[in-house]
């Protein structure tokens, strides 16, 4: 069975494609019922903070990587 998730809502939408591709375009996650991420949302986006901080650690592992 396969499941869209968003934070702590559920739905069950099976195998039906386009209810599938409903939910992913409305950012939901597909996943089954172990909990297994089968496909992230493309709507999702992340805060740019969060990514600045994970490039600035990304530059710094880069740096480490070439001594």
């Amino acid at each position: 069975m396969i499941y869209a998730v968003k934070g702590n809502k559920s739905y069950q939408v099976g195998e039906n494609t386009a209810l599938q591709e409903e939910y992913l375009n409305r950012g939901y996650d597909l996943t089954d019922e172990t909990g297994t991420i089968l496909k992230h949302s493309p709507v999702k986006t992340v805060p740019y903070s969060q990514y600045a901080e994970i490039l600035a650690e990304l530059e710094a592992l880069r740096k480490e990587k070439k001594k």
